[in-house]
């Protein structure tokens, strides 16, 4: 079970704080993806057991830690990978190319890449899969993910249901 410790710290005064169960880690990337990265979450550890993430919400600090075992954590593992990785990327070019707007990897922006690396942790690597998959909620492509394990079906069927 993937445990999720959430507290949101107002003008240094903890405001609220909660605690999420995931017994599924799909779900779980759900959450990472929907309630932290599209609201610009920032990775700030990352280990095979513990990600923690920050994120700045309504003049307030909202910091997000996700604890589990290793098999547990290894589809959240994975997709904090993916996003230090593509943050690092776009530091160094932003650093490299001062003129700006020079892509120099085939990643979407935004939430569009923030949906792309949940269905790459879902296993949906088909590029024609991954190219209507935006255009859905990410609880929606974990569903048809965790539909395409249990089903024989294509991703779009499996969207459909």
């Amino acid at each position: 079970m993937i445990t999720v410790k959430q507290s949101r710290v107002k003008d240094s005064m903890c405001i609220k704080q909660r605690t999420l169960k995931f017994e599924d880690p799909l779900e779980a990337v759900a959450h990472i993806a929907e309630k932290e990265f599209i609201w610009g979450g920032q990775i700030v550890e990352v280990s095979e057991t513990r990600i923690t993430v920050k994120t700045k919400v309504l003049h307030c600090l909202d910091t997000s830690i996700f604890e589990g075992s290793i098999e547990e954590m290894k589809p959240l593992f994975k997709f904090a990978c993916y996003m230090t990785e593509i943050i690092q990327r776009e530091s160094e070019i932003k650093n490299f190319d001062r003129f700006g707007s020079v892509s120099l990897y085939p990643f979407p922006s935004g939430s569009k890449r923030v949906k792309v690396f949940v269905m790459l942790v879902c296993g949906i690597e088909n590029m024609d899969d991954i190219g209507i998959g935006p255009g859905n909620r990410i609880c929606d492509i974990v569903a048809a993910a965790q539909l395409l394990k249990e089903e024989q079906c294509s991703f779009r069927e499996a969207l459909a249901l």
